[in-house]
């Protein structure tokens, strides 16, 4: 009887697994594997065993980055002098309008808290925000590829160069990314408010993040991510028109200034091949900065050849594997363009994966990647206005790995003799899987 009562509680908690196979192939339905499964999912244990890794692993990734920012040469670049300076205007009541306004109220307020410590402040939430972004990026790669996925991806984004050297600078790239991480997982976890929040706050940071906004709209709209579908693409909508409308009451006071980096980014878009330091080839006409998005479709349409040359140094300086080595102080050695060039080989494996998928929650990953690739094609780019994407990737590369892994296994099962039974194969290599590995 005890025996029997043992059996029922391990079949319990074991997942039904395809009897053709043996590579960890969880039959669930599409709409359940979108969303989190229950703790009722988790397989038994301590809590030492399931989670003092992970929260090992997550003290490494703080240390790590305090380490990076202790170390780092320079807190600044020429972005972080822009912003401490827009931090000051509006604590003196003289806003400027230049980039967005998030990080200056940031700044701001740490400014009027810590006095001249506001660095401080700032580099301890970039060291905290991209700790969060950690465990992010462990949950949505359980969530969608499985543990192994999870522990592969918690790896990379723990010992990245991107996602430590960005921690040092006072700039927007580390906040931009957990929150960029925060939105994908609310609207996988169906809190579409919270996710349109955490738009918005990104958008504050960044302003060109909204074309990713747009895109995760649409898609709540047009795939069935939920049954709600319009009431999910609304909540987001009015998440995210809750924080427009509180920057907007911000301006309208006068406590800030709505910023002008757009016509600043369309001139710069056409006046250069690339940016870092690297030389001026083309010009504009100063008096092009009255009417700038004029002056970039009439510089696109009589200089077609120059303006495609443009576009595709942008996409090379976003995504390419060996980027240019820049001129001046902001010239790049070969280590530093080998790191930068890491993000090529990810987006390879992203690829691999998101075929080997071909599932609607893709889309979800992918969303962030187009939208800053697409958006990046029209305009300049800088290696680190990808690191908003590379956790994406990071997620969808941990599954490229997750799937040579069971390729693997599935390989040396096919070479076993023939003589070894079907149910000690099934007790040796299946094991209790806490989420689905979707393919």
């Amino acid at each position: 009887m005890l025996f029997e009562q043992l059996q029922c509680a391990r079949d319990s908690y074991l997942p039904k697994v395809d009897a053709t196979m043996f590579n960890h192939r969880v039959l669930v339905s599409p709409e359940a594997a979108l969303h989190t499964p229950s703790k009722t999912d988790l397989p038994p244990g301590n809590f030492w065993h399931y989670q003092g890794p992970f929260w090992l692993a997550l003290g490494l990734a703080i240390l790590l980055r305090i380490v990076a920012v202790c170390l780092a040469p320079s807190w600044a670049s020429t972005d972080s002098h822009i912003y401490h300076a827009m931090g000051k205007a509006i604590l003196n009541g003289e806003p400027v309008a230049r980039l967005p306004n998030g990080l200056p109220l940031l700044e701001a307020g740490l400014q009027a808290l810590l006095g001249d410590r506001a660095i401080i402040g700032l580099l301890s939430i970039n060291i905290l925000a991209s700790a969060i972004a950690c465990a992010l990026v462990f949950a949505l790669a359980r969530h969608y590829r499985g543990l192994a996925a999870a522990w592969i991806a918690l790896t990379l984004m723990i010992l990245y160069p991107h996602t430590l050297n960005y921690v040092r600078f006072e700039l927007t790239e580390t906040i931009s990314m957990t929150l960029l991480l925060a939105t994908v997982w609310g609207i996988v976890r169906k809190q579409y408010l919270a996710a349109g929040l955490c738009m918005g706050l990104l958008w504050l940071f960044r302003s060109s993040m909204l074309p990713v906004g747009v895109l995760l709209c649409l898609l709540l709209v047009a795939l069935p991510y939920a049954k709600e579908r319009g009431w999910a693409a609304l909540k987001f909508a009015c998440g995210f028109g809750f924080i427009w409308l509180l920057h907007a009451l911000l301006v309208e006071c006068r406590v800030v200034q709505a910023p002008a980096n757009l016509t600043e980014n369309l001139l710069w878009a056409i006046s250069a091949t690339s940016t870092e330091g690297i030389p001026f080839e083309l010009g504009t006409d100063p008096a092009g900065a009255v009417a700038p998005l004029k002056t970039y479709w009439q510089f696109a349409w009589e200089h077609l050849g120059d303006w495609f040359m443009q576009r595709y140094a942008s996409l090379w300086e976003l995504l390419g594997p060996w980027p240019s080595v820049g001129g001046g102080p902001h010239a790049r050695g070969t280590g530093t363009r080998l790191m930068i060039g890491l993000r090529f080989g990810l987006l390879l494996m992203a690829l691999g994966a998101a075929w080997r998928m071909r599932h609607r929650g893709t889309l979800l990953l992918f969303a962030p990647i187009i939208g800053i690739a697409g958006l990046h094609f029209f305009f300049f780019s800088e290696p680190r206005f990808w690191v908003p994407c590379e956790p994406f990737l990071m997620i969808l590369a941990a599954g490229f790995w997750a799937d040579c892994r069971s390729e693997v296994r599935r390989l040396r099962l096919s070479l076993m003799p023939k003589w070894i039974s079907t149910a000690s194969l099934r007790a040796f290599w299946v094991k209790p899987a806490p989420f689905a590995d979707l393919e």
